[in-house]
């Protein structure tokens, strides 16, 4: 594996005053008045608090005036704020180098075809349960992942939960980071569309109860939400975008497959090295727990139809495999 330098210089200062301004100013307390929100507003993402809610709705407006805009931003119980709201093109938290490929160190998938509440593969949102975790190794990181396709299919989505052992992502140094990354499923490449990174996240411990989730914007097509909720200290973080072009408000299931390349939904488990070596660092057994909501207003669905062949490399497997459909948990096991 070819040694690859992660570090962007751009990635150390903000780059616009806007993106400064906002930064500094939307930090809310949960009395907070916030410009444009209207508290009548629908389709509202349940699982977050009030505040944070609040200023997600402030986000998701704001893109409607700008639908070139990226929002970063983090929440406990009691406080929300943005890391970053303005250009994507000028997002100080994009990182260069480093995506959670379709190849790694170790990495297996397995993909849902559909989920068993109405047999479609078009959803309003996906979520994975699971426990948090980090390797030993000093030069490897456990990427644990949550995949959808955007709602034509033409963009693989990405988000996860990783504990930076090898400090690969970005300038910040070791520690727990969600990310974040899109693939164009046109064609084989292991060179993604965009990466970002969030800064350090010191609530986030091992052993503590994960949520991840990838959702379509509800009010403004081609937009999607995606992150990590830190469920065990209510703590979490999120990152909402656009894809130009993309005319749906949902998200897909299924899977697309080009040579050795998997464009699956649901759970991976993915680690990537610094380079320094190709032999894989043992991990806990760990287990994703599905959820799917039709639309904002649905209940969850934990079941699916059936699963998609795993693509798993050597040292890893899934037991069973294939996975139960009901509930849908996948297992990822260390077999070497």
């Amino acid at each position: 594996m070819t040694k690859i330098h992660f570090k962007d210089k751009k990635a150390k200062t903000v780059t616009t005053i806007m993106g400064a301004v906002l930064i500094g100013l939307l930090m809310f307390s949960p009395s907070a008045v916030l410009p444009y929100v209207n508290a009548q507003q629908v389709n509202r993402e349940s699982n977050l608090p009030p505040v944070a809610q609040k200023l997600l709705d402030y986000m998701h407006q704001q893109f409607e005036k700008h639908p070139d805009w990226v929002g970063m931003m983090r929440w406990n119980t009691t406080a929300a704020s943005f890391d970053y709201l303005g250009p994507a093109n000028q997002n100080p938290y994009r990182v260069h180098g480093i995506f959670m490929q379709p190849t790694g160190v170790l990495n297996g998938g397995v993909g849902i075809v559909s989920d068993r509440s109405n047999g479609g593969t078009s959803e309003w949102k996906e979520i994975s349960t699971y426990t948090n975790q980090a390797l030993s190794s000093t030069n490897t990181d456990l990427f644990q992942v949550l995949n959808a396709m955007n709602s034509n299919s033409a963009h693989w989505l990405q988000v996860a939960a990783v504990y930076d052992n090898a400090q690969l992502i970005g300038t910040t140094g070791v520690g727990w980071k969600v990310t974040i990354d899109s693939f164009s499923t046109s064609a084989c490449s292991t060179t993604g569309e965009w990466f970002v990174s969030s800064p350090i996240q010191t609530y986030m411990q091992s052993g503590h109860s994960m949520q991840s989730f990838l959702y379509a914007d509800q009010s403004q097509a081609g937009h999607y939400d995606a992150g990590v909720t830190d469920t065990s200290a209510n703590n979490g973080y999120l990152y909402g975008f656009g894809i130009t072009g993309d005319s749906g408000s949902t998200i897909n299931l299924g899977e697309t497959d080009i040579g050795s390349c998997h464009f699956s939904s649901g759970p991976e488990q993915e680690e990537q090295s610094d380079g320094s070596t190709t032999n894989p660092t043992k991990y806990n057994n760990e287990a994703y727990a599905m959820g799917f909501y039709d639309t904002p207003t649905s209940s969850e669905t934990t079941s699916v139809q059936n699963w998609e062949t795993p693509w798993l490399s050597s040292c890893m497997g899934l037991s069973p495999n294939p996975p139960p459909t009901s509930p849908a948990v996948a297992t990822f096991t260390y077999t070497c």
